[in-house]
């Protein structure tokens, strides 16, 4: 999973916009956690919570 990734790099244009840790590029609230928080809204528990 992305979140035991090294190092990520977040790409626009072909230049590097943000790059660090998950929780870093998390905590600074940027391009990256708004691309992150959008996938991850399409994940729901479907199995009930069982």
């Amino acid at each position: 999973m992305v979140r035991d990734f090294d190092v990520i790099y977040h790409v626009e244009g072909g230049r590097i916009i943000e790059s660090g840790t998950h929780d870093e590029l998390m905590a600074a609230c940027g391009g990256y956690y708004e691309m992150f928080t959008r996938q991850t809204e399409n994940y729901q528990d479907v199995s009930g919570g069982e």
